[in-house]
């Protein structure tokens, strides 16, 4: 099989990038890098799903109630922040700079106060949901957390051509597998 390696640099940041699709007139290199930066984009909305909305465990008790439940989640998720892109917008705001922390912040101020029979609920007030603007000068993260890794990043990879004993070994592996299919 043959394979492609695309780097992309954006900024200080590098990235390796492996298709099967050799033809660059097919998959450019800006094209691949637009595609995996969307992808990270899809990432960040189960991050905030997860840990923001506090939802990487579904508290429904059956399969059926669990879909259901993420579901509304997925929709709750993207209403909030389709509601507070379109506040930003309006009042010229980046929305690139909506915080879903700072949402989710304000929805259940808003619902404690409906719970004790104050209706207040203002949506220009979601132009606010905005990550903060101050520059830190050390990492957000816990000087001393167990749980993180601290591998290396990973390193370009290097490329070498398939020996004929495993040019041989990965036929014999497909056939296997075209037999056994």
């Amino acid at each position: 099989m043959a394979l492609r390696l695309i780097r992309v640099q954006k900024g200080k940041q590098v990235w390796y990038l492996v298709t099967s699709l050799l033809d660059p007139s097919q998959l450019s290199e800006a094209l691949a890098s637009q595609l995996y930066t969307r992808r990270w984009g899809v990432e960040y909305c189960f991050r905030t799903l997860k840990q923001t909305l506090e939802k990487s465990k579904m508290r429904s008790y059956t399969p059926r109630c669990a879909g259901c439940e993420l579901d509304w989640s997925l929709l709750s998720l993207w209403l909030v922040g389709l509601l507070s892109k379109q506040e930003l917008l309006a009042q010229k705001i980046d929305p690139e700079q909506y915080s879903p922390a700072a949402a989710r912040r304000l929805i259940r101020r808003e619902l404690r106060y409906q719970a004790v029979g104050e209706e207040r609920l203002d949506v220009s007030e979601f132009q606010s949901a905005v990550k903060d603007d101050y520059h830190r000068t050390s990492k957000k993260k816990a000087r001393h957390d167990q749980r993180k890794k601290h591998d290396p990043a990973p390193r370009a990879p290097k490329i070498t051509k398939a020996s004929r004993l495993q040019q041989q070994a990965a036929k014999a592996l497909m056939q296997s597998q075209t037999r056994a299919a």
